[in-house]
């Protein structure tokens, strides 16, 4: 059971039937008809206390609920250690106190209703999990008692700036906040600040300019996959490597702890490291599936063409050595491409290990005359999706599998440029011959090494973008249309 409370000018039994209709259980439903002489932050402090149950719900009396929320609600605490959700929120409060003011940041979804339509915030794509934030907006507050170790700031007068306050002092104290989704709520108003506002954000700024800005770095979220048999076919992973002997073995370690489902090969290609990091190579890591070949330079499409001669399999893989594989991504991967007639290139979610997102696939965006290169989630926690999504625009070749059959059909990567851009071609290609690349969003690797660009890499893949990929966009920008500045929302 759950106790649900409101505020109101005037007592509506129609709204509080409402709340009936659309709960599964008999919960305790209190409303307190107020006349504007109590803050919110006072009046839910009243209720929280003295609540019969152990969930309470705190919202607006011009909500139109779904049905089953109180489930949804209950279900979610029951299997999780969060102590206060909410419909939408942020994993970072500057210290202006606005939460919605950096969107990526932002997940969670937020309906209102305006001359009689309703429109959807939607700041996120929606997760099946519960989104761990800093802050929630106050238009629905669900709390679990025993879990909180603060109440609402009785400092802060009025109808405004209650749900911030309440989030920070608990977020400080460790308490968990998260967003859940499924819940189809809209809110009879479009939520307009006023003066009375704008006062109480200046009185939050003072009050907690030294807690601010906070910020939460959610766990990755990575889902066990479950792969109903193994793959008749089998992958070739290319891995071209230098120096770096650590980070290279946790690359391979994973691949080997975590894929099951499917039969594979290693080729690492070492691009020039010393004597003793070979030497570790072919005594730690080789045997008769882990191969190294041995060149004497680097560039990334001449070496990976070269190194695609000698796969066994069917399949190919290209990683870089920096990445760690959380779970068997591999397996999964191979079973979207043998399931997929129209397949072009598979990539997955990558993040960086301050746990943010690298690579949710490539997105294709229009400045002007001009068109750029970004990748859907870049920097956020929740702004990619965690599922298998079609027809993106590309993938990072840091972690792509493709057909080898296909691969060869479209000549490989490009070897007439200094240092980026093969993957981006390649995906451009397979567009080209009508196949469809595919974001696997709950394929999930660590790119340890790329959160930073080196000033010499960077220069040389302005000469690229220059003399290589923008005259090629732009002699295909027939193929391109369809992508550009469509992300994975």
């Amino acid at each position: 059971m759950i106790s649900i409370f409101f505020n109101t000018r005037k007592r509506d039994q129609d709204y509080i039937d409402h709340i009936k209709k659309c709960s599964n259980y008999e919960n305790e439903i209190e409303c307190f008809e107020n006349d504007g002489s109590t803050s919110l932050a006072e009046s839910y402090n009243n209720f929280l206390f003295k609540a019969k149950h152990e969930i309470v719900i705190f919202i607006h009396d011009d909500l139109i609920l779904s049905d089953g929320f109180d489930k949804k609600i209950l279900n979610a605490f029951e299997e999780s250690d969060y102590g206060i959700l909410g419909l939408a929120g942020t994993t970072f409060l500057d210290k202006n106190g606005i939460w919605w003011q950096h969107r990526s940041h932002c997940c969670g979804k937020v309906s209102h209703l305006h001359d009689g339509k309703v429109n959807h915030t939607k700041y996120a794509p929606e997760k099946k999990i519960i989104q761990q934030v800093c802050c929630i907006d106050g238009l629905f507050i669900a709390v679990h008692k025993e879990r909180i170790e603060m109440g609402f700031d009785e400092r802060f007068e009025g109808f405004h700036f209650y749900d911030i306050p309440f989030c920070v002092l608990n977020a400080l104290k460790g308490i968990k906040i998260g967003v859940v989704s499924g819940l189809n709520i809209t809110h009879k108003s479009i939520g307009e600040v006023n003066d009375s506002w704008h006062e109480n954000r200046a009185f939050f700024e003072q009050t907690f300019k030294e807690h601010l800005p906070i910020q939460v770095n959610p766990n990755i979220e990575v889902p066990e996959l479950k792969i109903p048999k193994k793959n008749k076919n089998g992958v070739s992973i290319i891995i071209p490597t230098l120096e770096h002997y650590e980070m290279l073995e946790k690359c391979v370690n994973s691949i080997v702890q975590n894929t099951k489902q499917i039969n594979y090969e290693i080729l690492i290609a070492d691009t020039g490291s010393d004597k003793s990091t070979i030497d570790k190579i072919k005594n730690n890591l080789c045997n008769d599936n882990i191969i190294l070949h041995e060149f004497n330079y680097y560039h990334f499409g001449k070496i990976n063409n070269e190194m695609v001669k000698q796969c066994q399999y069917p399949y190919v893989l290209f990683s870089n050595n920096d990445i760690e594989l959380l779970n068997d991504g591999i397996s999964k991967m191979a079973e979207v491409l043998s399931s997929n007639k129209d397949c072009g290139t598979i990539g997955a979610r990558l993040h960086y290990p301050n746990k943010t997102i690298q690579h949710g696939g490539i997105a294709l965006l229009a400045k002007g005359s001009q068109l750029h290169l970004s990748h859907v989630g870049l920097k956020t926690f929740y702004q990619a999706s965690f599922k298998k999504e079609k027809n993106v625009f590309g993938n990072t070749a840091a972690f792509l599998m493709i057909k080898k059959s296909l691969f060869n059909k479209i000549g490989g990567f490009i070897e007439n440029n200094i240092s980026a851009f093969e993957d981006v071609i390649l995906n451009i290609e397979t567009i080209k011959l009508g196949k469809k690349n595919i974001y696997c969003g709950d394929v999930v690797c660590i790119h340890h090494e790329s959160i930073t660009r080196g000033n010499l890499k960077g220069m040389l893949e302005a000469k690229d973008m220059k003399n290589i990929l923008q005259p090629y966009l732009r002699k295909n920008i027939r193929y391109l249309k369809p992508y550009i500045n469509k992300h994975l929302m």
